[in-house]
C-alpha cells in the first residue's frame, strides 16, 4: 500500500548525503585531482588563480618525486625547505614574476 523506507534506508541515504565515503591513499589522492580538473573544467580560473595552483603543484610534485614525505614521514631535503623560505619571503613583486615565467608569459 505505503512504500516506507526503513530506518535502516534512511540512515544510509543521510549518511551518505551528510558524509560521503570518502577514499583514502593514492585512490583518494587520484580522486581528488579528478576533482579539481573537473571544477576547473566547468568554472575557468583567473590568471592568479591557475598559477597559484600551479605553483602549489609544482611544489607537490617536487616533493613526491624527491620522496620526502614531511610531517609524519621521512624528514624534507634542505632544498625543499630553502625553496619553502624562500617562497615564504617572497615579496608580490616577486611573486607576479615567477608565475608570469612560470607561464611563458615573461
Amino acid at each position: 500500500m505505503f512504500d516506507h523506507p526503513t530506518p535502516l534506508d534512511v540512515t544510509r541515504h543521510l549518511m551518505e548525503e551528510l558524509a560521503p565515503r570518502t577514499r583514502t591513499g593514492v585512490g583518494g589522492l587520484l580522486s581528488e585531482l579528478d576533482a579539481l580538473e573537473s571544477e576547473f573544467a566547468h568554472n575557468a580560473p583567473d590568471g592568479l588563480t591557475r598559477a597559484r595552483v600551479a605553483v602549489r603543484l609544482q611544489a607537490f610534485l617536487s616533493k613526491w618525486t624527491s620522496g620526502a614525505q614531511g610531517a609524519g614521514g621521512e624528514e624534507e631535503s634542505p632544498v625543499d625547505e630553502a625553496f619553502e623560505d624562500a617562497f615564504d619571503e617572497a615579496t608580490d613583486d616577486e611573486m607576479i614574476q615567477l608565475i608570469q615565467r612560470e607561464l611563458g608569459l615573461s
